[in-house]
């Protein structure tokens, strides 16, 4: 009469691998612990670049905000997590120009100025690209040189498959003098 009986848990033990990410100024392997079947919210890292996608179990299961108190086999035993990471890709190519006029064959350029977005985006890199490159040549810093007379398009593009472009309008004079002029004359 009168006995209680109380059981113990020791809590579990959850150790987060950052993987290349950040959390309260550490770059470390960060331990959280739950006791039970306590609701629990696990941390959201930071890396630069990149956007948080989850933590991933050993069995490949992707945990994420609050883990709820429902029964998960593997939530309730000391495991081991890895942050996923999403790389943040250019969403927008923005150009200084939607058009250039240039004249035929005379060594005339001119360089894009191109802005992308977002940018927290990892990799900017932008790919030039010229639709003729007899009529206008466009190197990887986006300098766009006149070659003979015609239209061509400039197309400037991001690893993640954003892209502008720019119409290039190569001009050309031909003038042609009669042998005789008479004063007064139109030609």
């Amino acid at each position: 009469k009168g006995e209680h009986h109380y059981t113990l848990f020791e809590p579990f033990k959850y150790e987060l691998n950052l993987n290349g990410g950040r959390y309260m100024g550490t770059t470390e392997t960060i331990e959280v612990e739950r006791l039970g079947v306590e609701k629990i919210t696990l941390p959201t890292p930071t890396r630069s670049g990149y956007t948080f996608g989850g933590w991933k179990s050993k069995e490949g299961k992707i945990y994420n905000g609050t883990l709820d108190n429902v029964y998960d086999a593997a939530l309730f035993k000391d495991t081991s997590f890895s942050a996923i990471w999403n790389e943040v890709g250019v969403s927008e190519v923005k150009l200084d120009k939607e058009y250039v006029i240039l004249e035929q064959n005379s060594g005339e350029s001119y360089t894009l100025k191109v802005t992308v977005t977002p940018d927290s985006a990892l990799n900017k890199s932008i790919t030039f690209t010229s639709s003729d490159t007899g009529v206008a040549k466009v190197d990887s810093n986006g300098k766009i040189t006149a070659g003979k007379t015609g239209v061509a398009t400039v197309t400037a593009k991001s690893a993640s498959g954003a892209q502008a472009v720019c119409m290039v309008y190569v001009m050309g004079f031909n003038i042609s003098v009669p042998s005789g002029c008479s004063l007064n004359q139109a030609y």
